[in-house]
């Protein structure tokens, strides 16, 4: 469990049936405030097909979290921002059950709750979240997933 700015618990089993990006990201983190806008992107683009952005801020002091949230909310309305109360403790979330050694980095779960694919980083223009999305069942047009295939095979991974 993680808390809003206003301290409501977010709780993953509740998106049960969705499809939820779950982006671990910190107010410190140059990459992860990069990606943002496009995140927010894939959540209005995709929000129809059922997919949900949990933004779970880790590795983050409570302050400097809701700074930031507070500071930016309005860029990014369809993401769902919390905190994870155990800030930089090994007990994270991100550290104990995701196993998360840098971000940020995206869980892509289906709407059975099986994570299907993990994207760690970003650079502009990268097309692997949103071809990950089409792992867990949503519809991405096709150019995406060409895309996504030739930067894979510029990674040689």
């Amino acid at each position: 469990t993680n808390y809003t700015v206003d301290n409501k618990p977010v709780r993953l089993s509740k998106y049960k049936g969705k499809v939820v990006i779950v982006d671990f990201w910190a107010s410190w983190c140059g990459p992860c405030k990069a990606a943002f806008p496009h995140v927010q992107e894939l959540a209005r683009k995709y929000k129809k097909q059922g997919v949900v952005v949990l933004a779970s801020g880790t590795s983050d002091k409570r302050a400097d979290f809701e700074k930031f949230v507070n500071e930016n909310i309005d860029k990014y309305p369809d993401m769902i921002w919390s905190h994870d109360r155990e800030e930089r403790s090994e007990n994270r979330v991100s550290a104990s059950l995701y196993h998360v050694s840098g971000i940020p980095t995206q869980f892509i779960i289906d709407r059975k709750g099986t994570v299907v694919d993990t994207v760690v980083g970003y650079t502009p223009g990268d097309p692997r979240l949103e071809a990950a999305l089409a792992k867990a069942g949503i519809k991405v047009p096709e150019e995406v997933l060409t895309k996504a295939d030739e930067a894979r095979e510029k990674r040689g991974s």
